[in-house]
């Protein structure tokens, strides 16, 4: 057995220090819901937000009338402002802090809990229902919380209040600031697809095209993904990759192979995939690759620039893209796979500016917000993981905040 430290001590959930205590939700709360409403009592057009276990985390589709909530919540058990709903099937491990506005919730699949603030804090509980592992059970495909689950449940906290605060406040701020960067990264977004509209849609001083008329479209060669190895000298490119590595522009590559199939990439191949098992929207992503050798494998539709000084492939990217996503998507054929072959795309409409340089100019001020929003992407990643470690820390007691 390994050694205690000094202010710890063992128990049955393991090592906690010595002013903490192990505590069943029995001990501190009540479980509370609303008084359940009827599929008939419910509208699309009616007054009250009516959360379901599908919805409560987001934006409620039906609605109560306001005479029958306001009955409801004068006669039943309804939550007060900052109580904790917890879902109860499903995904069990949801949790929305009640913001006080008129709604009701569905009864048994959201509960809410009646807490004893005097033993633990609200604000601390709603980070413990974060890594609490709840006892559930199998209820056919769904898993649910019943009464007697949620009362069973162990969690470990600080007998004082004071820390429990501390704990709470500190990733309270973790969560702001996750947040401050969502929105932030959600107002670059909208400045991007602002600049889209201005510098991609058709002008008069643009050129028209099709792309059968600057393009060359290059049949792809077999490359399994079973010849993927890593640290080999070989640069390769899979169609799934351009779905889950890759953008709008493609300067390193992550896939390497011993094998010498596939077909060769020349500087400035524009790539875009040919087939998808999800939806058709999906096939109207197109990628500039701007590296050369690089082997391609089999369903990438390969177009090869006819002319070096007519476009920039980064800005046909781009176009493509975001200008003619849903006509290149119309394209595609489907049974159970849905394809899209370079035969479908000769036709497509391209309208670009004439002076290459003004391509050029488009696509440095489009890539450098892309770059900008990967970085806050990044950023915002780190954070949740390091909040992650720092939930698993103050809230077992291995980190102190005294």
């Amino acid at each position: 057995m390994a050694d205690i430290p000094v202010w710890y001590k063992q128990t049955e959930v393991g090592i906690i220090p010595n002013d903490w205590e192990v505590k069943c939700f029995w001990n501190i709360w009540d479980v509370l819901m609303c008084k359940r409403i009827m599929k008939h009592q419910t509208s699309t057009h009616w007054e009250i937000p009516f959360y379901k276990i599908s919805t409560f985390w987001n934006t409620a589709d039906v609605f109560i009338d306001r005479n029958l909530f306001e009955e409801y919540k004068r006669k039943y058990s309804y939550p007060k402002k900052w109580d904790i709903l917890i879902s109860a099937a499903w995904t069990i491990w949801r949790t929305v802090i009640f913001d006080g506005k008129n709604s009701y919730f569905q009864d048994s699949n959201i509960v809410r809990i009646n807490n004893k603030e005097t033993l633990v804090l609200n604000s601390y509980l709603y980070y413990i229902y974060k890594i609490v592992k709840w006892k559930t059970e199998d209820w056919g495909i769904v898993l649910r919380l019943y009464n007697q689950n949620l009362k069973d449940t162990t969690f470990v906290c600080p007998s004082n209040t004071d820390e429990q605060q501390a704990i709470a406040t500190t990733l309270s701020d973790m969560d702001e600031l996750i947040s401050s960067l969502d929105e932030l990264i959600e107002k670059k977004k909208n400045i991007k697809k602002w600049a889209i509209q201005k510098l991609l849609s058709p002008k008069e001083n643009r050129e028209h095209k099709k792309l059968w008329d600057i393009c060359n479209f290059i049949k792809w060669r077999w490359l399994s993904k079973d010849k993927i190895v890593d640290n080999w000298e070989n640069e390769c490119l899979l169609y799934w990759e351009l779905f889950t590595t890759y953008s709008y522009i493609i300067e390193k590559i992550e896939s390497r192979t011993n094998s010498l199939e596939g077909n060769p990439s020349k500087e400035w191949d524009v790539l875009i995939p040919g087939s998808t098992t999800t939806v058709w929207i999906d096939l109207a992503k197109a990628s500039a690759l701007l590296k050369e050798w690089v082997l391609l494998g089999w369903d990438i539709n390969i177009l090869r620039r006819k002319n070096k000084s007519e476009y920039n492939s980064a800005f046909l990217a781009y176009y493509l893209t975001e200008q003619q996503k849903y006509n290149i998507a119309m394209q595609a054929q489907w049974i159970t796979i849905i394809h899209l072959y370079w035969r479908n795309l000769e036709d497509i409409d391209v309208y670009m500016p004439k002076d290459i340089e003004e391509q050029n100019s488009i696509v440095a001020i489009l890539s450098d917000m892309d770059k900008e929003i990967e970085a806050l992407e990044e950023k915002k990643a780190k954070y949740e993981q390091i909040k992650q470690w720092a939930m698993q820390k103050l809230l077992t007691g291995k980190i102190r905040l005294v």
